[in-house]
């Protein structure tokens, strides 16, 4: 499709979503500004693209634009949104933009609580292999594309459709995939997990007639949700499932399996990521490229050669005995498939973990108490609170004592990243691996870690 700006300005550009959405727009030939608070990898690739970032937030950032995007994460008192306004020029939000990407092509939509962006990764790259030449907007940096975002030829379109602030009811795609529904970004449902489930009820209902939908057919909530008038294909570990697997085999990073497509076995799956999860995320991907044609030779080459997304269990460092992983993991479901697979290096498991917003931390206390059976020792760093106001009692503190009571893992509240380090330092044994886990800034741990002469 074609944007009818030339001259755009993206605040918050430096994020996923946005970022992905400014690089198509200057693949595209528009001339693209932005501003963020911080510079990283992904402004940086879009300044040598041509784009013209600002790392402060002015209104005089918007002296020569003809429109404007923001992101969720910019509020209305954000001095470019406010001068946009003043100036009456033209405002979307970054879901209008990417429902229009989506709705005005062959769009592809990756939705669930879990695993989207691995997903959209797997099933863009099989795509691109399979010469479909799809364009792609992914939420993680993937080294196949050199970024989080692909610029294709094609009508193909695919991208993540993200249920955190209700969005992805803008997109009306041709396909879908649903690969699990759980409670998370409650605070936007007024923690009611019957409205988020009726949420993505809609979304089924958006979905074009003549398409179809992909869904996980082992999920208690997809089970009954109501897909009435919609071609369903199911893939999960049940035998039940139009797309299974079976034999799982797990080893330091790796996972196979064996591949069932109507209850015929059709070879031999290799993976290069690890974990059960990833199994799902491969048999999603798999599922929804089989019913665009794609061959099962070709599937299993490309999952093979798939080398995983950035914070998505990247490993840093591995020397010594000693294993150090990064991975965005910040829900109790997602920690724990984290840790199981961690667990599959048979060496101890230290886990660095930074529950990301208050509300998060408020709505799934328990689960996360739960989470880190796992682990051999965990950190728990403060809540990063992405912009929230504190809840009382809410406290890492307290989420440290209540995983203590489990009497399962040794545990450990730390109130700064340097504190952190100074004590993995005094009790790391010579074999062993550490991850960290969570939204919020805990990566630079890692990336720490990683670098120190002594580890």
């Amino acid at each position: 499709m074609t944007i009818c700006y030339d001259k755009i300005h993206l605040i918050g550009i430096g994020g996923y979503g946005m970022s992905a959405i400014a690089k198509i727009l200057i693949a595209w030939g528009h001339k693209v500004s932005g501003s963020d608070l911080k510079q990283s990898a992904l402004t940086k690739g879009l300044e040598e693209e041509g784009a013209k970032i600002y790392f402060q937030h002015e209104a005089k950032n918007l002296q020569d634009v003809d429109a404007v995007i923001y992101s969720t994460a910019i509020g209305d008192d954000n001095v470019e949104l406010i001068e946009a306004k003043k100036r009456k020029l033209p405002i979307y939000h970054r879901a209008d933009v990417l429902a229009q990407f989506l709705n005005s092509g062959k769009g592809i939509a990756i939705a669930g609580a879990h695993g989207k962006t691995t997903t959209t990764s797997m099933v863009s790259l099989i795509m691109t292999k399979a010469n479909m030449d799809p364009t792609a907007f992914i939420g993680g940096e993937l080294e196949h594309f050199n970024g989080n975002a692909r610029v294709g030829g094609s009508s193909y379109i695919v991208a993540e459709a993200c249920e955190s602030d209700r969005s992805f009811l803008q997109y009306k795609p041709y396909a879908a995939v649903l690969t699990n529904v759980e409670a998370d970004h409650l605070d936007h449902y007024d923690g009611n997990f019957d409205r988020l489930i009726s949420s993505y009820q809609e979304f089924i209902g958006n979905i074009n007639k003549t398409g179809y939908l992909v869904v996980n057919g082992d999920d208690p909530i997809i089970k009954k949700l109501d897909f009435t008038g919609r071609k369903v294909i199911t893939f999960g570990m049940g035998e039940q499932n139009q797309i299974s697997a079976a034999n799982c085999s797990f080893y330091k990073g790796t996972a196979s399996f064996d591949l069932f497509i109507k209850g015929t076995p059709r070879g031999r799956i290799k993976l290069n990521v690890p974990g059960r999860h990833n199994v799902l995320n491969a048999l999603a991907a798999i599922a929804l490229s089989y019913q665009l044609g794609v061959s099962v030779e070709e599937m299993a080459d490309t999952l093979k050669s798939f080398k995983g997304v950035k914070r998505r269990f990247e490993v840093l460092y591995k020397a010594e005995g000693k294993i150090i992983v990064d991975d965005y993991a910040h829900h109790p479901t997602e920690i724990k498939s984290t840790l199981i697979a961690a667990k599959n290096y048979n060496v101890p498991v230290i886990a660095i973990f930074q529950p990301q917003r208050y509300t998060r931390t408020s709505f799934l206390f328990k689960e996360f108490s739960e989470a880190f059976d796992d682990a051999d020792k965990v950190y728990l760093l403060p809540i990063y609170s992405a912009g929230e106001k504190s809840i009382e009692k809410i406290t890492s503190k307290n989420l440290a004592q209540a995983i203590k009571q489990r009497d399962t893992t040794e545990v450990m509240y730390v109130e700064t990243h340097k504190q952190c380090i100074d004590l993995i330092q005094k009790d790391i044994q010579k074999n062993c691996i550490i991850i960290t886990m969570g939204a919020g800034d805990v990566w630079k741990i890692s990336h720490k870690l990683s670098k120190k002469k002594e580890i």
